[in-house]
């Protein structure tokens, strides 16, 4: 044989085993469409929206002596006594679920959480407060704790040009999504990764226990439909910006096109998936 007939055969057996490992790997979802991406961006146009009014309404509480003052005495009562009627009176019914004063670094402890008055003297470890005590200045983002996932600022409380702790307001994200149907039409579902979540806790907030429906997410909220029936077409970790589509389906005499699109964190890693369902022309 000679070198030439060699070589042509050896590219041969080679160019037929890309071919076949080519074949071997599973095929990839099609992106998610364009009325999806349009639908699932109004997620991030919330979000900054929904942070800056949290931080108008720190920067209102933080110049009120009233709650700054018993913080200051260190008095836990007296500064529950005045906060509580503020939050659930008032900052309750503007979709504001947690409200916290932080002790000053190094100890990140929290001196009182308004909304779970029982629990406090954990150090605090999230990633906004973080960059807020670094900064000394605002910080904003998308966490996640052993029962929430919640959209979170955080601003350093001062007394005579000095830092002596940290106010956080925080919004759970399911909220949001009832707001998304309202200005696009879409149904959402939230999906988040449940290494990151505590099961009894996330049963009892939720009362239902719903952990065993997917093997890697758990559903935090939905706009009231059968997000059953849907699976991710790929690992909610590996679901590329754009979005991917999770088909078409019929319920009844419906039809319906999905989508799923990444969530991430205020660290920007990946957490979750936001599911988009829309109803397609009969």
């Amino acid at each position: 044989m000679t070198w030439t007939r060699r070589n042509l055969l050896v590219a041969a057996s080679l160019l037929l085993f890309a071919r076949g490992a080519r074949a071997a790997e599973p095929a990839r979802p099609p992106p998610a469409d364009e009325t999806s991406r349009k639908a699932a961006a109004v997620f991030g146009a919330l979000e900054r929206q929904e942070s800056e009014r949290l931080g108008r309404t720190l920067d209102g509480l933080l110049a009120d002596p009233f709650f700054i003052d018993p913080f200051k005495a260190r008095d836990r009562e007296k500064l529950l006594a005045r906060a509580k009627p503020r939050f659930e009176q008032k900052l309750a019914s503007q979709g504001i679920t947690h409200w916290y004063f932080i002790d000053p670094e190094p100890a990140r402890t929290c001196f009182l959480r308004v909304h779970s008055p029982t629990l406090f003297g954990d150090v605090v470890e999230r990633d906004t407060l973080a960059r807020a005590i670094v900064s000394h200045d605002v910080a904003q983002g998308k966490e996640l704790g052993k029962t929430a996932f919640a959209l979170r600022v955080v601003k350093p409380i001062k007394a005579g040009g000095q830092v002596i702790g940290y106010m956080e307001l925080a919004e759970e994200m399911g909220g949001f999504l009832g707001k998304m149907k309202v200005k696009t039409g879409c149904d959402f579902a939230l999906l988040v990764d449940k290494r990151r979540l505590d099961r009894q806790e996330l049963a009892r907030v939720q009362k239902e226990d719903r952990w065993e429906e997917r093997p890697a997410t758990v559903l935090i909220d939905s706009t009231v439909w059968n997000e059953r029936l849907l699976e991710l077409p790929v690992p909610f970790d590996q679901l590329p910006d754009e979005g991917v589509s999770t088909g078409q389906w019929t319920e009844g005499t419906r039809k319906f096109m999905g989508a799923a699109f990444p969530v991430r964190d205020a660290s920007m890693a990946i957490v979750g998936a936001l599911i988009v369902r829309r109803t397609l022309a009969r």
